[in-house]
């Protein structure tokens, strides 16, 4: 079709893959949208291509299309993080296009520096390749004046020969596209098997790849066949992913390997995953079909935490059927001091250690997972409090209806010592940072104190926030070191309300006892999963060194 309207047109009969974008006008007095020009970019360009072809069809020329299509273009190229460049040489129609939007945008980014600024600045800015930005800067005599200092080549621009340029070229600066109304939709797959940070870390990066994030989770079924048996059953696991406060849309029952059709069924534009192999029962790549179609990403894999190292945690823990002791027991070990080379079979990277509740954030993450939100001064504040070990559809119920109690939800995680001293034996099971950062992955909470006291004090309910509403479930309390009760203080102010969750069966506890109960089960689990990982390892090995 290009053949037809294109002077400089070579055609091709075996070639690579491309996409093709393509530009239709709307008409209300028309049953179909009308085409009015497009572009191809290849799916993997070598040279750093972000542009094949570009057409507009003569009946729609000078109304701003090629202009609009071109932005597309490098909106993609920012959407990748890459350098982008349109294949050269260019037709004499594609240069006019292309040297009017080089012109005004970086005219415009130029407008918007003040101080020195280097073209390596203006290129990530923009995603304009470094040629064709100087080429656009010495069209605009802007090269004209250099001076030396301290041996190096500098351009000076000043702001009168950036309005003469605007003036003699007549440049117009403005947009034809807004990028907010470019939508991606990313998919990422899984078991999601006891939800943890790693797994919301993941779907963060995911997230923040695109605008809406659409999460596939296997069947029990599924992960059976591939992997081995499941903690959690498999309506607990849509309903922890569901409540992860980066995900869109859930999709259960989805397949364990990863395909195009999937990925078309679901209008997903590209799929990610983690940095490292996963494979079918078979051993091969679950995401090969889409890594060959050009349609796969990846996000960096959070180190020190997985299931099959909570799980191992467990098994290790319940060797004597994790019974609880007196508080005041000496010998009752808390996870975070315990042997951790103990736990070498359980470890998913293979090394002769593991990390155990070893596990520290940086600030950075911290934040990543915190909104900021702070509560408007007409907000109902809530609080609750509590251990949060081997977060779960139970917790996030408790927090569902805690939130429903207000505006703006404030969760305490105990500390590690608090939680070992008043429930003994090897709690928790998770220390206070992971707990703290799967608490602040849940969707229906807006604030978390890490390392809250046990009971609430004068400086919970006042300090820092507002708090009109304490709440706590139904379920057991134990009394606080000095014997009073933990909620002692909000009862006497007449603030403390108990939120009922007779639905929620789930508890650390018996997620404890499920593997129990199902030991020889699970250290199966563990040992195929173990064998399943090397193998991994070894695939990602020979297709790095590819």
């Amino acid at each position: 079709m290009a053949k037809l309207f294109l002077d400089n047109k070579t055609l091709y009969y075996d070639t690579d893959g491309f996409k093709f974008y393509v530009l239709t006008e709307n008409s209300k007095y028309k049953s179909l949208d009308e085409m009015v020009g497009y572009f191809s970019k290849e799916k993997i360009s070598y040279d750093g291509y972000n542009l094949a072809c570009i057409m507009t069809l003569p009946s729609h020329q000078r109304k701003g299309y090629g202009r609009l299509l071109i932005e597309l273009s490098y909106e993609l190229s920012k959407h990748e993080g890459k350098i982008g460049s349109p294949e050269k040489p260019l037709s004499p129609l594609g240069s006019l296009g292309y040297h009017s939007y080089w012109a005004s945008t970086v005219m415009t980014t130029l407008l918007h520096f003040r101080g020195k600024v280097t073209i390596q600045e203006i290129c990530k800015e923009t995603c304009i390749h470094e040629e064709d930005v100087i080429g656009t800067l010495s069209r605009l005599n802007l090269l004209c004046y250099r001076k030396l200092e301290n041996g190096q080549q500098h351009i000076c621009i000043t702001d009168k020969m950036l309005q003469d340029a605007l003036s003699q070229f007549n440049i117009k600066l403005g947009r034809k596209l807004d990028p907010d109304n470019i939508r991606w939709k990313v998919w990422v797959d899984g078991c999601f098997d006891m939800m943890h940070y790693g797994h919301a870390n993941a779907l963060r990066q995911a997230k923040a790849m695109g605008d809406i994030l659409v999460v596939g989770v296997h069947s029990d079924a599924e992960i059976e066949k591939n992997k081995g048996p499941t903690v959690m059953k498999e309506e607990e696991r849509y309903a922890a992913v569901e409540a992860c406060k980066w995900v869109d849309q859930v999709v259960p029952n989805a397949p364990y390997n990863t395909t195009v059709e999937c990925l078309k069924e679901y209008d997903i534009d590209f799929c990610v995953h983690g940095d490292d192999i996963t494979t079918m029962a078979d051993g091969t790549d679950c995401y090969q079909a889409v890594k060959d179609a050009g349609l796969y990403r990846e996000c960096k894999r959070t180190a020190g935490v997985s299931t099959t190292e909570l799980v191992g945690r467990m098994l290790l823990m319940t060797r004597d059927h994790h019974k609880r002791t007196s508080a005041a027991a000496t010998d009752a070990p808390i996870i975070s001091s315990f042997d951790t080379s103990e736990l070498t079979p359980f470890s998913t990277n293979g090394s002769t250690t593991t990390t155990v509740s070893h596990f520290l954030p940086t600030s950075r993450r911290i934040v990543q997972f915190s909104e900021g939100r702070e509560p408007k001064p007409t907000d109902k504040v809530v609080y609750v409090d509590g251990t949060f070990d081997l977060f779960h559809v139970g917790h996030i119920e408790f927090l569902k209806r805690a939130k429903a109690l207000g505006d703006f939800l404030i969760v305490g995680v105990h500390d590690d010592q608090t939680v070992n001293a008043i429930k003994g034996s090897n709690y928790p099971l998770m220390n206070l940072h992971e707990r703290a950062l799967s608490v602040l992955a849940c969707r229906y909470v807006d604030e978390v104190i890490i390392g809250a006291p046990y009971s609430v004090t004068e400086e919970i309910l006042s300090g820092e926030y507002n708090v009109a509403v304490v709440a706590h479930g139904n379920s057991h309390l134990e009394q606080d070191m000095n014997g009073k009760h933990p909620y002692e203080l909000p009862k006497k102010l007449g603030i403390y309300t108990e939120i009922d969750t007779p639905n929620s069966t789930i508890t650390t506890e018996g997620i404890i006892n499920r593997i129990i109960e199902n030991r020889k089960t699970f250290e199966e689990r563990q040992r195929r999963k173990t064998q399943k990982a090397a193998l991994e390892r070894q695939k990602e090995i020979e297709e790095k060194a590819q």
